[in-house]
């Protein structure tokens, strides 16, 4: 079964992510993704990592 794409919903204002991996991402290079977050306002992220092992990773991408 394939995950159907959504929309990104663009609320017109300020958009602070807390919570994603930058370590998991699989669409593409994490900057094209940030650039896509920043197109419909996302302005700061905030990634965690989900293991200590993929820590270095996860502050690597930060």
């Amino acid at each position: 079964m394939s995950k159907k794409k959504r929309d990104i919903t663009h609320y017109g204002l300020p958009i602070i992510e807390t919570h994603f991996h930058l370590d998991y991402l699989k669409e593409g290079s994490t900057d094209e993704i940030l650039a896509a977050a920043r197109a419909v306002g996302v302005e700061k992220f905030m990634t965690i990592s989900v293991t200590p092992d993929n820590m270095p990773v996860a502050l690597d991408r930060a």
